[in-house]
């Protein structure tokens, strides 16, 4: 890779896309050949399972950093989330978006010029991914990241590197590597209205509606997931006040709450992943 080059690292689970990564940041040795960072290389490694930390969140910045006044620290942990009591938290209680925050803000402090990013979106609700997505938009240093994230590799549109069966093909951007098992051919769907409805103006129409259909129900995916992200932070606050820690039934159920969220925030991101793929096809059909 050149300096200031952006590679995503992409492939089905199983592939060896997070071994690869630790080959090339230096946790794994490699079974032929080597890797070598190039001069003056300054290089920050997010691992897509974070581990447990002691200490509170406070510490984690002000441990590394002792320059800094409490106020500097509480303001930069604001930045990605921590705000108010928060920064007193154990780390070993911070959920996995919590602890992938946290890493983030150690990471902006470390002022990397080169990147390792596994999975760097995994745990995020929906705008904290794009908060991420556009701050690695504007980035200039040296990117290496491996991610299943579509919204995030068609946002950097840079070369993707995808793995399977063994076999690693290098495509220039996000379309072309979603282009790859397509044919010239009409898909069956589209073929089968076209002759139905009698021609391409009445299958026109029929994509400016669901266009229009996709619209609104992405739009409702997003509401809700925002929703959803507001009642998470509430349950996570209310699960670390000393009131329920001391009602153990209480806590039960406000655990028992906070899952059945995130489930219903990660079914709501799946389903809209899936609308804006539908998205993208169908915009493309009209390129």
């Amino acid at each position: 890779m050149l300096r200031g080059q952006r590679l995503v690292i992409a492939g089905p689970n199983g592939a060896g896309k997070s071994t690869l990564m630790r080959v090339l940041d230096g946790k794994r040795r490699p079974s032929g050949g080597m890797v070598r960072l190039g001069a003056g290389a300054k290089s920050s490694v997010f691992e897509q399972q974070q581990l447990g930390r002691s200490g509170r969140v406070i510490d984690a910045i002000w441990d590394k950093w002792p320059r800094f006044t409490e106020l500097d620290v509480r303001n930069h942990l604001a930045r990605f989330g921590f705000r108010g009591e928060d920064v007193f938290k154990p780390c070993s209680t911070l959920s996995g978006g919590e602890l992938a925050r946290l890493r983030f803000a150690e990471i902006v402090l470390e002022r990397p010029n080169l990147m390792f990013l596994d999975e760097p979106t995994n745990h995020l609700d929906i705008f904290t991914r794009e908060s991420l997505t556009e701050a690695l938009m504007e980035y200039t240093g040296t990117l290496l990241l491996v991610t299943h994230d579509r919204y995030l590799m068609n946002s950097l549109d840079c070369q993707i590197l995808y793995i399977e069966n063994g076999k690693a093909t290098l495509y220039p951007n996000y379309q072309k590597m979603m282009d790859r098992n397509r044919t010239t051919e009409p898909e069956p769907a589209k073929a089968m209205l076209e002759k139905e409805t009698g021609g391409k103006a009445s299958y026109g129409k029929e994509q400016r509606r669901r266009k229009a259909a996709l619209r609104s129900e992405i739009k409702a995916a997003e509401d809700g997931m925002e929703k959803l992200s507001t009642r998470i932070e509430e349950l996570e606050a209310e699960i670390s006040s000393q009131e329920v820690l001391r009602d153990h039934i209480l806590l039960q159920q406000k655990c028992d709450d906070l899952d059945n969220a995130r489930v219903k925030q990660q079914e709501l991101f799946d389903k809209w992943e899936v609308l804006l793929e539908e998205q993208e096809e169908l915009e493309g059909d009209n390129a």
